[in-house]
């Protein structure tokens, strides 16, 4: 599949204005969402472009708005702009029983929530957890060289920075590779466009180790600025290659599954 058009979706300014310095954005003269509080900028070379768009700040409490509301944003700024693909940039909580550390780079192959319980049947139960596939990224990374650079494995999203037992238990039954407050926000908002259903990859730089007993803030604050340096300089590669080679689209890998799988009918 070939990608012409890059929406990335930013949760912090912070973060993006490390992804700035290594891909030259402008500011969009006329911005198109006017919805929710949002930065835009775009970078065009040639026939490509690439589109940021960056969470606002929260006009009552004045912070920036995360969560839930980055989800929002990328449902406006996804059916505003009509990209190929989307990604998601950002810092995340690394789980070291899943062998990652600080200064990793984890790409998501699934998105889910690690605190979204319901009652009821089993699907009920599944759509709480909201579990998606993302962009299979493997072929652009084994063909981009970029496989050493990073892991690849569940991203899991809830809305809270602190590390509940039930949450933590969550995450540790599904073998999630990392936890943020955004990735699966973004992701079913996405999805929910009826015209065309959107694709993500979440692309996260650890900054803290969630699954230990370390002070989360602390670590995050020490962390973010070296590290998101080396996540901004990883995405202007993993742009540049996704131009140059393309991605794999959900349609395509359950086309591939289903002539491997046929094989053996």
């Amino acid at each position: 599949m070939n990608i012409k058009h890059i929406l990335l979706v930013v949760a912090m300014k912070e973060e993006a204005d490390y992804i700035k310095q290594k891909i030259p954005f402008v500011a969009v003269i006329h911005p198109k969402i006017e919805a929710v509080a949002a930065l835009e900028y775009q970078f065009h070379r040639g026939d490509t472009l690439i589109t940021m768009v960056v969470s606002g700040n929260d006009a009552e409490f004045q912070t920036t708005r995360l969560g839930a509301a980055v989800g929002l944003l990328a449902s406006h700024a996804y059916a505003q702009y009509h990209p190929d693909v989307v990604l998601n940039p950002g810092c995340a909580g690394g789980i070291s029983a899943q062998e990652v550390g600080i200064g990793d780079i984890c790409i998501g192959t699934q998105t889910l929530f690690h605190d979204h319980f319901m009652g009821g049947d089993t699907h009920n139960t599944l759509y709480a957890q909201n579990k998606r596939e993302c962009v299979d990224v493997n072929n652009l990374i084994a063909n981009s060289g970029l496989s050493k650079r990073c892991k690849v494995g569940v991203i899991s999203t809830g809305s809270s920075m602190e590390n509940m037992p039930a949450q933590m238990e969550q995450i540790k039954q599904t073998c999630a590779i990392a936890k943020d407050m955004e990735a699966a926000f973004i992701h079913d908002a996405i999805k929910a466009n009826t015209k065309k259903p959107g694709q993500l990859i979440p692309i996260k730089v650890i900054v803290d180790l969630a699954d230990t007993q370390q002070c989360t803030q602390k670590s995050f604050t020490e962390n973010f600025p070296q590290n998101l340096e080396s996540l901004a300089g990883f995405m202007q590669l993993f742009c540049e290659n996704i131009f140059k080679h393309g991605i794999d689209s959900i349609e395509e890998m359950v086309e591939h599954n289903r002539k491997a799988f046929s094989m053996f009918a």
